[in-house]
């Protein structure tokens, strides 16, 4: 093969790495595809009902631009995944949108009344989520109802025929998403599949670049992003597992839970000895340092070969450099990453008995998904609600009413504030602010989300500005970059609310292009202000009233994981337990990881400037040791899994200990002041236990569980006096 075929070949199989390994299962590509279908072909067919009801001139132009932008919210609310249920939502679609609607003509004709109407809509709108996804998805239509019309101001008169383009539009919606955008659920479970072994190949390649640079700091921090990246991953199919409609045909749902446990462990093996591997040979290692290069030749090979090769390179390395600790730690995280894709790719996994989750036996997923996405962090916002200390729960209200409050006291200060920049527009502060408070739980994400809106907004008008002389008078053109800008609104939105503001910024530059082309500019700049308004109005509302705190969400996240870790480690413990005959010790380590995800999405929301809060490095290394702690505990489950019953004397008695530790630190209000137990260090504790029953066939399960006391006893540091 020439080396420009060869250059050729990786180029596009990295690309497709990319593409895979970025959007797992393509999730926020069909998510801009369905916006943007959704939102051109009801254009196309609001225009058609326009014509048959006789509403011409600018009124069909509203017309449609209201059932196209209902079709929008409508489309990325409904992430159903049995069409029964999403012809249930798109049929409350019509009432919910046209009753925010019939609301809007008392503002319009009773202006005094502006203020509390807003406010009652936006707590009603934001109160309802409380019922789940589907009465969300009403609220938000609800919102956006009565919104439209008080921003294009469609008569009274005309509600007959607003009512039939909502009903157009929801109808048009039910039919697309049960047809051409309805997601079959068994191609997003291989597509998911295919995004995790893309993202254990980038793993790969993150480990490769740690040899590369002798184990820079960067590397080492691109390396361990990848890592969570790959657990979020197999989270994601994990949580898939519980509709047997995703699942590949003959596939035991306990059997995918295993084959995901071994794939999350052979590469956290893998990278944690090449780690291991490049600090002992930057230490001077001699024996590291010549193995280096025949484990880089092995991660290639485990990357990119086929099995068989994979296979030989690790007997080769294992031959070689035997001595080496991480070395065979390596190797064992190689064939096990091999056994597993060679399961997948053959197709043997169908075929394996459901032997860690009996035929017949309930199979109860430990990741409950929001629409096709991992959970925010609204779950441990709501414990942290009921277990805060101090002026933070002086009221008991649920998360939802707390934020129900928080927006509508919200949009009466950004009605007020918003006049003094435009009397007539000032419903785009309110917008801001409702979507500010959409998907974000905690006053950080809030002030996150505020601030990538009006970042996104800013550069957003100067470019809708700079596109309105291609424009101008070309409505084919107008529309088309609407569509665009909304597939991309859409794509990013999970990624940046800067980059999906943006694009939607742009979409609306069309937009008044075709309401009012003489006062776009001035839209524009006025829709700015009243976001800058709304932005810091919403900021300081979740800061200040019925505060949802960042902080102590962590500490809910943080107090879950270690109670998670616990209870694993009592399932490895328990001897009339086993992972061979009962498929709870493995539920329970996916529980883990789930737990150490939301902790490090809590901890990533943090907005406070460090020199306001000195404990902020300290929290971020505890959160890492967490992390380890997590993929320790895992690790531990694996191995036991891979120990015949009985258990090796000591295992036990060593998991009871971590247990116990474990729900010792969860008890503590501040780990950051977590002092060595009074009967000494855990990890020297593990190690009496392990070291008077130790025998050299369970090396590995003894080095796991010491590996996990290591990392616990990093959480306590300090001695007790």
């Amino acid at each position: 093969m020439s080396t420009a075929r060869v250059y050729a070949t990786s180029a596009w199989r990295d690309a497709k790495d990319n593409l895979w390994a970025a959007d797992p299962g393509l999730i926020r590509l069909r998510q801009g595809l369905r916006a943007a279908t959704a939102v051109g072909t009801t254009i196309l067919v609001q225009w058609i009902a326009s014509k048959i009801v006789g509403v011409d001139g600018k009124a069909a132009v509203l017309h449609i631009l209201l059932g196209a932008i209902v079709a929008l919210t409508a489309t990325n609310g409904i992430k159903e995944l049995h069409r029964s249920s999403t012809v249930k939502t798109c049929a409350g679609v019509p009432f919910s949108a046209g009753f925010g609607v019939s609301l809007s003509y008392v503002v319009t004709h009773h202006p005094a009344a502006t203020v509390p109407m807003f406010m009652v809509v936006v707590f009603i709108a934001v109160w309802v989520r409380r019922f789940g996804a589907r009465w969300q998805t009403w609220g938000t239509t609800f919102f956006f109802g009565f919104f439209l019309n008080v921003f294009i101001k469609l008569p009274a008169h005309t509600a007959p025929s607003v009512f039939v383009a909502l009903v157009v539009s929801a109808a048009w919606i039910a039919i697309l998403l049960t047809t051409a955008l309805h997601v079959d659920q068994r191609k997003l479970f291989v597509r998911t599949v295919s995004a995790l072994r893309a993202r254990m190949r980038s793993t790969v390649a993150a480990a490769l670049a740690v040899i590369d640079t002798n184990g820079s700091r960067r590397t080492v921090a691109q390396l361990r992003q990848e890592l969570a990246k790959a657990t979020d991953a197999a989270l994601l199919l994990d949580g898939l597992l519980a509709d047997e409609r995703s699942l590949p045909r003959g596939a035991s749902p306990g059997v995918l839970r295993r084959w995901i446990v071994d794939l999350e462990l052979g590469i956290d093996e893998v990278s944690s000895a090449t780690l291991d591997l490049v600090r002992r040979a930057a230490a001077g290692d001699a024996d590291a340092r010549a193995a280096l290069p025949a484990v880089r030749s092995t991660l290639e090979t485990l990357g990119w070969a086929d099995a068989d090769a994979a296979r030989t390179d690790a007997r080769n390395l294992l031959d070689r450099h035997r001595q080496l600790q991480p070395v065979r730690r390596l190797v064992s995280g190689d064939r096990l990453l091999i056994d597993a894709v060679d399961d997948w790719t053959s197709g043997r996994i169908r075929m394996q008995e459901a032997s860690a989750q009996g035929p017949g036996a309930d199979f109860v997923p430990k990741v409950t998904l929001a629409g096709w996405s991992l959970p925010g962090s609204a779950g441990p916002a709501a414990v942290a609600i009921k277990t805060a200390h101090g002026n933070r729960r002086w009221i008991p209200l649920r998360l939802t009413t707390r934020h129900a409050v928080q927006l509508a006291v919200t949009a009466g200060v950004a009605v007020e504030l918003g006049r003094l920049v435009s009397p007539d527009r000032y419903y785009w502060a309110v917008v801001t602010a409702f979507l500010m408070f959409t998907g974000a739980a905690t006053a950080s994400e809030t002030a996150r989300k505020a601030i990538g809106s009006m970042a996104g907004t800013f550069v957003g008008i100067w470019i809708a500005m700079s596109l309105e002389q291609l424009t101008a008078g070309n409505l084919a053109v107008s529309v088309s970059i609407m569509v665009a800008c909304i597939f991309f609104a859409q794509y990013y939105a999970q990624v940046s609310s800067l980059v999906s503001r943006l694009f939607m910024t742009v979409a609306l530059g069309q937009m008044f292009g075709l309401i009012e082309p003489a006062l776009e500019h001035n839209l524009l700049l006025t829709r700015l202000g009243e976001t800058v308004i709304g932005g810091l109005t919403g900021i300081v509302a979740s800061a200040v009233i019925l505060r949802v705190s960042t902080i102590d969400t962590q500490r809910a996240a943080r107090h879950a994981l270690l109670i998670r870790l616990a209870e694993l480690l009592d399932r490895c413990a328990d001897p009339t337990s086993h992972p061979r005959t009962d498929g709870d010790t493995l539920a329970a380590a996916i529980a883990v990881d789930e737990a150490a995800r939301q902790l490090s999405a809590v901890a990533g929301s943090h907005i406070r400037p460090i020199m306001l809060d000195s404990e902020a490095a300290g929290r971020t290394q505890r959160v890492t040791i967490l992390r380890l702690c997590a993929a320790g505990g895992r690790a531990v489950a694996q191995a036991v899994y891979r120990t015949e019953p009985p258990l090796p004397p000591g295992v036990s008695a060593a998991c009871t200990e971590l247990s116990a530790e474990c729900r010792r630190l969860a008890g503590l209000a501040r780990l950051g002041k977590a002092t060595t137990p009074p009967d000494g260090p855990v990890p020297q504790r593990i190690s009496d236990i392990l070291g008077a029953e130790r025998d050299d066939q369970h090396v590995v399960l003894y080095v796991r569980i010491q590996r996990l006391a290591d990392s616990l006893g990093l959480l306590s540091p300090v001695h007790s006096t």
